[in-house]
Formats: structure tokens, C-alpha cells, sequence
């Protein structure tokens, strides 16, 4: 009889044991990465898309015939667009402090009226040269277009803004090709986005993070669908380099 109960109280005891390693163990979330302030810049688009007077102006084109026939419009700027939309997704995470949008456009157009005196000067030194060359350069300084200044602003180095801003990262990106279109015959109609985003370190310069995707939806217009593929970058970015779930 000792035996059996000595038996049954090891039987007992083993059952526990095991009960209690089978039991589960809390999970607990990853700690959140340190704060940082950020700067989401406008997106840049393709040039060829800007009206060198009207540099927002909608562009159609005519594409295909029968029933492939389809209207085609693209918006210049879009690239405005999705700055705005990736701001809004990022300054839903807590740990992200993203820079007023409206101080970055004020911050832009000081920049972009520095430029504009920067190049009329030099325009006004090259046309005393004599040498033809010189000439010709004044001559196509004077013919800048609000689209030509456009490009200018594009072409400052994001590290180069993110220190002037005083921010820690800048967000910046690039849409290759955004599009309305719509079947001229059965009046089918889908949007398409192909575009790319980095996010910059300002002291180090490296991209610590890159994407390139394209997203494309019936029956949605081109913001609605600029809208979707800022959600889904954002929610990318914060798994794949914030490790959040």
C-alpha cells in the first residue's frame, strides 16, 4: 500500500509539473523604437507631365482604339498628394513626430525664392560676357518656367533639407507613373500607381528603408488609390523596420 501511494503521489506531482510547463507563457509586445521627428517631403513626378505655365494642370491623352480605346489623365500634382497621405499614416504611430506639412511648404517656397535670386543674378553676370556660350545660358535662365523651379526644388538632397528642418529622418519618394483611365466603350474605369519611397537618417545619410510598389483598383480614383498604397507602405515600413505588429 506504500508503494501504491507513494506511486500516486509521484504520478501527481509529474502531472503538474507538466501541466505547468504546458501552460502558456505571456508574450510580451516589442518595445517601442526611440522617438525621432520627421519630414515628409512632396513626392516628385515625371516632367513631362507638368504645363510649363500651369504646373498642377491635369494632362489627358487619347490611348488605344475599339474597345481597348481609353481616356488617360494624369495629375502633376499627386506628388503633393502623397506627401500629404504618408504624413498623415506615420503621425498615427506614437513614436514618430512628424513635421507640420504647412512648415515645410513655408520652408520650400523660402527656399525656392532663394534659388530664383540665386539664378537671376548669375543670369545678369552672364549677359556682360562676351562670350557666347554665356550668352546662351542667360538666355535660357531668363525662359525658367514655374515648372523648370519645380524641378529645382526636387533636386535639393533630402539630407541637405532634413538639416535645415532640424528633423532626424526624412521621408521622400518618387511616383513613376499615376493614372486615371477610362474605357471610352463599355466606360470601365481603374486607377494605377507605381511609386517609390526611402526613408533617409540625417546624420548618418543612409536610407535605413526603401520600397517599390504599384497598386491598381477598379472604380477608385487616382487619390483614392494614392490613399490605399500610403496605408499599406506605412504598415510595411512599421513591420519591416519597426518590427510592430
Amino acid at each position: 500500500m506504500r508503494v501504491l501511494r507513494f506511486i500516486g503521489v509521484g504520478v501527481g506531482l509529474a502531472w503538474a509539473a507538466m501541466m505547468i510547463g504546458c501552460a502558456e507563457v505571456p508574450v510580451q509586445a516589442p518595445p517601442l523604437p526611440p522617438s525621432f521627428h520627421l519630414a515628409v517631403l512632396d513626392f516628385a513626378v515625371p516632367p513631362e507631365w507638368r504645363d510649363p505655365q500651369m504646373p498642377d494642370k491635369m494632362k489627358k491623352e487619347m490611348k488605344g482604339w475599339w474597345f481597348g480605346a481609353r481616356d488617360v489623365w494624369h495629375n502633376p500634382g499627386m506628388g503633393r498628394q502623397g506627401g500629404d497621405m504618408f504624413a498623415h499614416e506615420l503621425n498615427k504611430l506614437s513614436f514618430i513626430h512628424v513635421r507640420s506639412r504647412v512648415d515645410i511648404k513655408y520652408y520650400l517656397s523660402n527656399k525656392r525664392e532663394l534659388i530664383r535670386r540665386k539664378l537671376d543674378e548669375r543670369r545678369r553676370d552672364l549677359e556682360k560676357s562676351p562670350n557666347p556660350n554665356d550668352r546662351a545660358e542667360a538666355q535660357r535662365l531668363q525662359k525658367m518656367t514655374e515648372g523648370d523651379y519645380d524641378r529645382e526644388i526636387e533636386m535639393l538632397p533630402p539630407r541637405e533639407i532634413g538639416r535645415e528642418l532640424k528633423v532626424d529622418r526624412v521621408l521622400f519618394g518618387r511616383i513613376h507613373d499615376i493614372y486615371l483611365a477610362h474605357n471610352r466603350t463599355i466606360h470601365w474605369f481603374w486607377s494605377s500607381v507605381d511609386l517609390e519611397v526611402s526613408l533617409l537618417d540625417v546624420d548618418s545619410g543612409k536610407v535605413l528603408w526603401y520600397k517599390r510598389a504599384r497598386f491598381t483598383k477598379n472604380f477608385a480614383s487616382t487619390s483614392l488609390l494614392l490613399e490605399i498604397a500610403a496605408q499599406q507602405m506605412a504598415e510595411m515600413m512599421k513591420r519591416e523596420l519597426f518590427y510592430q505588429p
